[in-house]
């Protein structure tokens, strides 16, 4: 089972059972995505906290950070 480089068009949607999604999400390492750089450890947990937002006259303002 690969995860790295697939292209949805070789899969129907019944390829991706949940075992397999877990899988493929606990294997991702050093993602940078919009809330910081995903790494999901063995229990499927990534980020450790939320970045509150509002957007004001089309910019984000940063509001506050929750820790958990």
């Amino acid at each position: 089972m690969t995860h790295r480089s697939f292209s949805l068009r070789t899969f129907s949607p019944r390829a991706f059972s949940a075992p397999w999604v877990a899988d493929a999400l606990r294997n991702v390492k050093g993602y940078k995505g919009a809330e910081g750089t995903y790494n999901f450890d063995k229990n499927g947990d990534s980020l450790h906290g939320y970045n509150i937002v509002q957007n004001k006259d089309g910019k984000i303002v940063f509001i506050n950070h929750i820790e958990f």
